[in-house]
């Protein structure tokens, strides 16, 4: 990663087939605890973390999050399900495990690299393939939601900061022209592999909220939130079996290392150079 990364929360999310409204029972919470350590405590309150890159899909966002639909992400999971979701967060609130009787969530908004990520997703995992002895597996999705904080940036011009392709149609001639965009709001649907997709949607936002992840959410935001627009992206990619694979927790793994690499490809693609070097990994701040 930089040492000013724009991702702001991760959070990896599997399905399998179960009643998510049932309570999970109180000795795999127990269980779950004590492999999770004592740095980790049973966590009260209900996700609910606010989404929003201008389209009609923002909810919460938040343990039984990742949503399905023909887009992947335009579907949030479910927020309300009291006693039916145990919940565990670190000290500072910074991540969170969430199972039900059918979803296992994985949550962090303090990203510092996918190893350290993925070795809590790990013991997550195989926790509840000992502890839920889940019967197989319906959905795996891995979403990463970046906001992208440049202070150099005029109106709605991000051309010095990100790929043309991130750009709306012509921009440049627009803009030449004295019609320049005011704001725009892309989306992507790409096939990643047999039953795997990546979504992508992107585009300016304004300083008003001024988030694409509420700091007041359950799960804290680290330092204070900067001010202005920022420019969101909102990366969500998922493997949706057609049929119900036996679970395997090395299996799952490798599902979520594979649906990384996409994730951070296009994402390396729409940068520049300059937001690297000015921004990404800027001395002094």
């Amino acid at each position: 990663m930089y040492k000013h990364p724009p991702v702001v929360f991760v959070t990896a999310e599997t399905k399998f087939p179960g009643n998510i409204g049932e309570p999970v029972p109180s000795p795999v919470q127990h269980a779950i605890g004590g492999v999770l350590g004592e740095d980790w405590v049973v966590d009260q309150v209900q996700p609910g973390i606010t989404v929003n890159l201008g389209m009609p899909f923002s909810g919460a966002l938040g343990g039984a999050a990742i949503g399905g639909g023909a887009f992947g992400g335009a579907s949030l999971g479910p927020t309300n399900l009291g006693g039916a979701m145990v919940r565990f967060a670190n000290r500072d609130r910074t991540m969170s495990v969430a199972l039900t009787a059918g979803t296992l969530s994985v949550e962090t908004t303090r990203y510092a690299n996918w190893d350290d990520f993925r070795a809590v997703l790990s013991v997550a995992l195989e926790a509840t393939e000992k502890l839920m002895r889940p019967t197989g597996v319906t959905r795996t999705g891995l979403r990463y939601i970046d906001e992208i904080r440049v202070g150099a940036v005029i109106g709605n011009d991000w051309s010095e900061w990100l790929s043309p392709a991130s750009l709306p149609p012509s921009a440049g001639l627009m803009a030449a022209a004295g019609w320049p965009p005011e704001t725009w709001t892309g989306l992507a649907h790409y096939q990643i592999g047999p039953d795997r997709h990546m979504v992508l949607r992107y585009g300016p936002q304004p300083a008003q909220p001024g988030f694409l992840v509420n700091p007041n959410g359950p799960l804290k935001r680290p330092g204070p939130l900067p001010p202005g627009a920022f420019f969101g992206l909102d990366f969500d990619a998922f493997w949706e079996p057609t049929g119900i694979p036996i679970w395997k927790t090395e299996d799952l793994l490798q599902t979520y290392d594979q649906l990384r690499v996409p994730v951070r490809s296009l994402f390396d693609s729409m940068i520049t150079e300059r937001l690297i070097a000015e921004v990404f990994e800027a001395e002094g701040e």
